[in-house]
């Protein structure tokens, strides 16, 4: 009998020391987590980062960790299995990257490094996204154009404007099939 009570107490206390454990820990920084974790990332890491608030974090963390992300993506190598999500993931780094970016050589350099990635994302989605008009190669001109806005690489946003209504206009809801007659 005494073994069960001692047990019964053990078992009812172990809620209550996981949550003031868990209420006493200091949370760490994101940049910390990352360094932390290393090449072992997952999705789940890099979804966390794409919906993150940027204005939780001091500058020159969040560009360290936009950098960071950079490097985890470009040692990847890009494959057609997961073209559309790697275009997703290079362009959330840009985009966010491009901001904080202050020093002009610096920028140049980044935007050109840029270029250099969507042309080859470009280049390999012409052979899985055969149509002109497919939304998938349709996003990826989107993304460039609006990473030539955040660089200030060009002035006129009407072009950005007209990809974004060919991507509306031939969307995936567009290609449903009717089978009413």
């Amino acid at each position: 009998y005494n073994f069960i009570a001692k047990f019964a107490v053990g078992v009812s206390d172990r809620p209550v020391r996981r949550v003031t454990s868990k209420l006493v820990r200091r949370s760490t920084s994101e940049l910390q987590r990352m360094l932390r974790k290393g090449d072992h990332w997952s999705a789940n890491d890099l979804f966390r980062f794409q919906c993150s608030n940027q204005d939780a974090y001091v500058t020159g963390e969040y560009k360290a960790i936009c950098e960071e992300w950079l490097r985890r993506l470009n040692s990847i190598p890009k494959k057609y299995c997961y073209l559309s999500w790697y275009a997703a993931a290079i362009y959330s780094c840009y985009y966010r990257l491009a901001p904080l970016v202050t020093n002009a050589i610096q920028k140049r350099e980044l935007w050109n490094e840029a270029k250099r990635e969507y042309a080859e994302i470009y280049l390999m989605g012409r052979r899985i996204w055969r149509r002109p008009t497919h939304p998938s190669r349709l996003r990826v001109i989107y993304d460039l154009g609006m990473l030539c806005v955040k660089f200030n690489d060009i002035q006129v946003y009407s072009a950005l404007f007209t990809y974004l209504d060919l991507f509306k206009k031939h969307s995936r809801q567009y290609y449903r099939i009717n089978l009413k007659k």
